[in-house]
């Protein structure tokens, strides 16, 4: 009868022993997955603290990092999220069939500004056998100052416009193609704010597209901008523009001039609009301060070479040399080099196209402003065109008549509607087109003959 006892109480404790041995080795395999699925976003938590919660029980253990910024209205927005998660995961833990999966849970958080983040939580389940059952992903943008989420800014049709044209572009270079978005793709509104650009995920979040802020400027809201401290793109202050409204572009060829440049600028100035100069590199170091004034109320600053050299007359080599030196004068007085070139007399061929590294720009009114000097006929070309949304109107800064036309067309275009913009904003807004190298946009392109 001892004996018996004595084998029953043996037995019971190697069946403890051994119960609790499977236990102790199933718990830590399923520490061991929990470390090994937060190593993923571990680097991305950029300032921000995270509450870990690892709940180990047979029937449904769990392991998630809840966001901890310190701002309570955040850190309670993706809490809800996680615990409603988290709550249909119990729930299903009590069928049968979901007995033993686990829940892991993570973040990844993006300073984008002072007072802005982006969140992305990703919340995977895996069976007791450790198999991936499902992955799901939520994005959220927040404003800490007012601790709420930020919508509007990210989903305005100009930028998801402008958002679509980059990811296009990105499934051509990177995925053969194989994607194809417009503004209503879904992948656009997981777009959360980072470091340094909108962050968009695509193929199921396997891919992370990264669209830096400047390529976006123009099209993020003026709150948004002010508060990623974006002010300029290329040295040129950005302003809004409504691409509803007729649109004009007013260029100025072969300056700076030390005599007239400023007085073109003080007409525009007056009149709250801008123009864009193509300016000669020789000529910069007449009138430097005027260049400097002029991206710093919102024109836009483009090269005409360094000796306006016929471009189409030179082969690669003598082109790159040209463009090279010009290129280091612009970047000694202004910091950059433009990012438009407008070729010496409109000449442009496919060794020009196939080697300038800047977006070639020609006109579609031509004021013959250098042959008449005269401020009247100058403005009877320009007033004789039927319409003149979408033109581009060629003058020069280097002559009297041009800034007497100049003083009379500006008010005159404003009160025909026409918003004065700079040839970039043209293109973006007047035609929904992003700038492309080795493309001449032409009298063809913007009379809309090609």
């Amino acid at each position: 009868m001892r004996f018996l006892k004595l084998l029953s109480l043996i037995l019971t404790v190697a069946l403890v022993t051994c119960l609790f041995s499977g236990c102790g080795s199933a718990k830590k395999d399923f520490k061991n997955a929990a470390e090994e699925f937060f190593v993923e976003f571990s680097a991305q938590k950029a300032t921000a603290q995270n509450t870990q919660v690892l709940e180990f029980n047979k029937k449904a253990p769990y392991a998630i990092n809840y966001l901890n910024i310190g701002n309570e209205s955040v850190d309670k927005a993706v809490a809800d999220y996680i615990d409603l998660k988290k709550t249909e995961f119990l729930t299903k833990a009590e069928l049968e069939e979901n007995k033993g999966n686990s829940l892991f849970v993570d973040f990844a958080c993006y300073r984008a500004a002072e007072n802005l983040i982006g969140v992305v939580v990703k919340t995977e389940q895996k069976t007791k056998d450790g198999a991936l059952l499902s992955t799901d992903y939520k994005t959220f943008n927040f404003n800490l100052n007012s601790g709420k989420e930020i919508t509007t800014e990210l989903l305005s049709t100009k930028l998801r416009n402008k958002m679509s044209r980059h990811l296009n572009k990105y499934s051509e270079d990177k995925l053969g193609g194989e994607m194809i978005f417009d503004l209503n793709s879904k992948e656009i509104s997981t777009a959360v704010l980072s470091e340094n650009g909108l962050l968009v995920h695509i193929n199921n979040f396997k891919n992370k597209v990264n669209i830096p802020y400047q390529d976006v400027a123009r099209q993020i809201s003026s709150d948004l901008r002010e508060n990623l401290s974006i002010t300029t793109i290329n040295g040129q202050v950005i302003r809004d523009v409504d691409p509803t409204k007729p649109m004009v572009a007013l260029t100025f060829d072969d300056g700076p001039s030390a005599k007239y440049t400023d007085k073109i600028l003080d007409i525009l100035e007056d009149y709250d609009s801008v123009a864009t100069f193509f300016e000669v590199a020789a000529n910069l170091k007449y009138a430097p301060d005027a260049l400097r004034r002029a991206e710093q109320i919102g024109c836009e600053i483009g090269s005409h070479t360094t000796t306006h050299a016929n471009l189409s007359k030179l082969d690669a080599d003598g082109i790159r040399a040209e463009l090279s030196k010009t290129n280091a004068e612009f970047e000694r007085v202004l910091g950059h080099k433009p990012t438009l070139l407008r070729p010496p007399y409109g000449a442009c061929n496919a060794t020009v196209k196939q080697t300038c590294d800047q977006y070639l720009i020609g006109w579609s009114v031509d004021t013959l402003d250098w042959q008449s000097r005269n401020a009247d006929k100058i403005i009877n070309i320009v007033k004789s065109e039927k319409s003149l949304n979408g033109d581009v109107i060629l003058m020069h800064s280097l002559y009297e008549s041009t800034v007497q036309a100049t003083e009379k067309l500006v008010p005159w275009l404003i009160s025909e509607g026409y918003q004065l913009v700079t040839v970039s904003e043209l293109i973006e807004y007047g035609y929904e087109s992003d700038l492309t190298l080795g493309k001449y946009y032409s009298y063809n392109f913007f009379t809309g003959i090609e």
